[in-house]
């Protein structure tokens, strides 16, 4: 079987999601034809995973808690057993 590579990002995809989104990602499709506004602005669908993102980060912020710390906190874990690996 040919490799198929996303005619947005170059990256492997899935025969599925080739076939279902226009030889694209489900994200790279979203961002192309779908995402109306800037791409690191939440859009008004639904399923958009910026808008998911957002209301995370407000309800770990209305639970007092720093969401940009926590998800530095992560990036730094995952950074350091990368490098480790």
């Amino acid at each position: 079987m040919n490799r198929l590579n996303c005619k947005s990002c170059g990256s492997e995809i899935d025969e599925i999601s080739y076939e279902t989104f226009d030889g694209m990602h489900w994200l790279c499709f979203h961002l192309a034809f779908e995402h109306a506004t800037d791409p690191d602005e939440p859009c008004e669908s639904r399923m958009c995973p910026i808008w998911h993102l957002q209301i995370l980060k407000d309800h770990i912020k209305n639970s007092g808690q720093d969401a940009d710390e926590i998800i530095n906190n992560a990036v730094e874990k995952q950074w350091q057993q990368s490098k480790n690996t």
